[in-house]
C-alpha cells in the first residue's frame, strides 16, 4: 500500500504589499492543513502586510505550522535574507518547499535540503526550468508556459482554492436601492479599473442609480480618485483601501466587476462564488476556464459598453443575477475548495517528493 504520510512543508512568501500572492499563501497554508499530519514552515518578511494574517494563522494550528519573519532585502543584501533562509531550511528538514515568489532566491536556499515547486501566479516563467516543479493554476497557463520553453514534464494543473468550511451566504433575491457594484483587487494597470469607472459613467447616463465600492491598493489608486473626482462622481464611488474582512465587502455589493486586461487565476472570482455575488468579468486568460457565461457569471470582452449590458442584465432580473450566483458557488462547492483542491495538492506534494 502506497505511505499517504504527513509532509513536513516549508512555504516561502517574499510579497510585502497587498495582492493576491499573499491571500495565495494562506489560502495553500489552508490546503496543507487539512493533512493532519503535515508540518508547515511559512516564511514571511517582517514589514509584509500579510505578517499579522501569517501569525493568526499560525495561531490557529501552533502545533503544525510555525513562521519565520525575514528581513527583506534586495540586491547585495539579499544575502541575509538567503542566509536566515537556509539556516531555517536546515534545521526545519522539510520534505518539499513551496516558493510562491522570487524562485531564484528560494532554489539556492533549499538546494540540497529540498526539491522547490512553485505555483505559477504570474504570466512569468523564466525561472521555472530550475525549479524541481511547477503548479499552473488553469490550462491557459499551462499552455502558455509551453510556448515560453517550460519542460512539460515539469508542470502540473492545480486549480486555486479557498476555505469555504466557515460560511454559509445569505439568501437573496433582490438588489439594493441603489444598486451596489463593486470591484476588487491590487489597483494596478492589468486590473483595468478605469474600465470599471467606465462603465459607471456610461450606467449614469443611462439614469440608473448605483454606488460604487473599490477594495484594494496598488500604483494606480490615487489617479483613479483624482478621475473620480474630475467625472463629479465621488458621492457615487468610494475607495475602501485594502480590506482584510473579504466577507464584510462581499456583504456590501450586489455584484462585482472585474475587467482584467490580463488574469492569471483571478482569486476573486471564486471570493465572489464563496459569498454567492453575481460576477461580471473580462474574457482574459482564467476567466473563460471559470466562468460559464450567464450560468455562473457574466462574460465580457472588458470593454466598458460590454460591462454596462452585463450588469444591466442582472440588475434587470434580479432572480436571474442571484441564480447565476448560487451556480457559481455549487461549481466552487465541487472543484474549487481547500478541502478538494488540498487533496490535489497533496497527492502531487507526495509525487514530487517520491
Amino acid at each position: 500500500m502506497e505511505d499517504k504520510r504527513g509532509l513536513k512543508i516549508a512555504t516561502i512568501m517574499h510579497a510585502k504589499h497587498e495582492g493576491g500572492i499573499g491571500q495565495a499563501a494562506l489560502n495553500y497554508h489552508e490546503c496543507m492543513l487539512h493533512e493532519p499530519d503535515n508540518q508547515i514552515l511559512a516564511f514571511c518578511p517582517k514589514d509584509s502586510v500579510w505578517k499579522d494574517a501569517f501569525m493568526k494563522q499560525a495561531v490557529s494550528n501552533n502545533s503544525r505550522m510555525a513562521c519565520k519573519f525575514l528581513d527583506s532585502y534586495r540586491g547585495p543584501k539579499g544575502l541575509v535574507t538567503w542566509w536566515q533562509m537556509r539556516r531555517c531550511l536546515t534545521a526545519f528538514k522539510p520534505d518539499v518547499v513551496i516558493s510562491h515568489n522570487f524562485h531564484h532566491m528560494n532554489v539556492y536556499a533549499a538546494k540540497g535540503i529540498a526539491p522547490v515547486v512553485a505555483p505559477a501566479h504570474m504570466y512569468k516563467f523564466k525561472q521555472f526550468n530550475k525549479l524541481d516543479g511547477v503548479i499552473m493554476l488553469t490550462q491557459d497557463m499551462y499552455n502558455t508556459g509551453l510556448q515560453h520553453g517550460v519542460k512539460k514534464e515539469k508542470m502540473h494543473i492545480i486549480p486555486n482554492a479557498v476555505e469555504t468550511i466557515s460560511y454559509q451566504p445569505p439568501m437573496r433575491d433582490s438588489f439594493r436601492d441603489p444598486v451596489v457594484i463593486g470591484a476588487i483587487g491590487r489597483v494596478g494597470h492589468e486590473k483595468r479599473f478605469d474600465r470599471y469607472i467606465d462603465m459607471l459613467v456610461l450606467l449614469r447616463q443611462k439614469r440608473v442609480p448605483f454606488k460604487g465600492l473599490i477594495a484594494g491598493e496598488g500604483a494606480h489608486k490615487e489617479e483613479l480618485e483624482q478621475r473620480v473626482v474630475d467625472l463629479g462622481m465621488s458621492e457615487q464611488v468610494t475607495f475602501l483601501g485594502h480590506v482584510w474582512d473579504k466577507t464584510a465587502f462581499f456583504e456590501q455589493v450586489d455584484m462585482v466587476v472585474m475587467p482584467s486586461q490580463r488574469e492569471p487565476f483571478g482569486l476573486v472570482v471564486l471570493e465572489a462564488w464563496q459569498h454567492a455575488v453575481p460576477i461580471v468579468t473580462s474574457d482574459a486568460g482564467s476567466f473563460k476556464e471559470l466562468i460559464d457565461d450567464k450560468y455562473t457569471g457574466m462574460l465580457t470582452t472588458g470593454e466598458p459598453e460590454d460591462l454596462l449590458e452585463a450588469v444591466q442584465y442582472l440588475i434587470q432580473d434580479p432572480a436571474r443575477a442571484h441564480a447565476i450566483a448560487r451556480q457559481g458557488r455549487q461549481k466552487l462547492m465541487e472543484n474549487y475548495t481547500t478541502q478538494s483542491v488540498g487533496k490535489q495538492l497533496m497527492e502531487y506534494m507526495q509525487h514530487v517528493v517520491a
